[in-house]
């Protein structure tokens, strides 16, 4: 763990000192009280917990890095809060799950609080908020096309793919309303990759719930050779009927 205020790492924590196999697909829970997780999660996998006695809750100053055998980081991850679905009106118990593997670690839209269908967990399986993705598929795809932001872990989130025949595009992306209201500008002159993916939360601007209906994604990317790409993807905002 590092301090944000210090700079300064605590000692590695050994994530375990006899061989585990994790195979492709499988899940392990990190911990210092594996008794507490099972206790608190019933559904939590038994024999995925590994105790790690140096691990501490993390604070809005706090980071922590995996570091490899060879002395290199793997992945570091600096805790913020604010990463939180802001229409929850508590986060205690709440697990911060992060949304796709393929964006940067630290960008705050790939996180998302896990779903109250998973009581606000999933330790040993996979994340409820997670998204999997296969960029080759089209240039542009909104992936659902129907978004419910409730945190059900149910089309929590809308996952906007794009792939590109040149590097160097810049992208904007604005969400409207059925009247044509602007109501999100999701990315603003956003230097793009080859491919990539980019998440919206089914927030407005305001960090309010969008209204229920259709709504229109509309993507803009700008090339310095001068060409212009323009589309638009239609989307449904949809809230439960109780």
């Amino acid at each position: 763990m590092n301090d944000a205020t210090s700079g300064e790492w605590n000692t590695p924590d050994v994530i375990t000192d006899r061989a585990v196999i994790m195979a492709p697909g499988d899940y392990f829970i990190l911990t210092r009280n594996g008794d507490h997780i099972t206790s608190f999660y019933p559904n939590a996998k038994v024999n995925r917990v590994l105790r790690v006695d140096g691990m501490a809750d993390y604070s809005s100053t706090d980071g922590v890095s995996l570091i490899l055998p060879n002395f290199l980081t793997g992945d570091e991850l600096w805790y913020d809060e604010s990463f939180h679905f802001p229409l929850l009106n508590s986060t205690d118990g709440v697990s911060l799950e992060r949304i796709s593997p393929v964006l940067p670690t630290n960008e705050s839209s790939n996180w998302h609080s896990a779903a109250a269908t998973s009581d606000y967990a999933t330790p040993g399986f996979v994340n409820s908020q997670a998204v999997s993705a296969d960029a080759s598929q089209a240039t542009w795809v909104a992936n659902p096309d129907i978004l419910s932001p409730d945190n059900d872990g149910y089309q929590d989130v809308l996952l906007l793919q794009y792939t590109m025949g040149l590097p160097g595009y810049v992208g904007t992306v604005r969400i409207y309303d059925s009247a044509g209201q602007l109501k999100r500008t999701l990315k603003q002159g956003e230097l793009m990759g080859m491919s990539g993916e980019w998440i919206w939360d089914g927030l407005t601007d305001e960090g309010q719930k969008a209204s229920l209906g259709i709504h229109v994604i509309s993507l803009e990317a700008f090339h310095p050779s001068g060409e212009v790409i323009r589309k638009k993807i239609p989307c449904v905002v949809a809230h439960p009927i109780h």
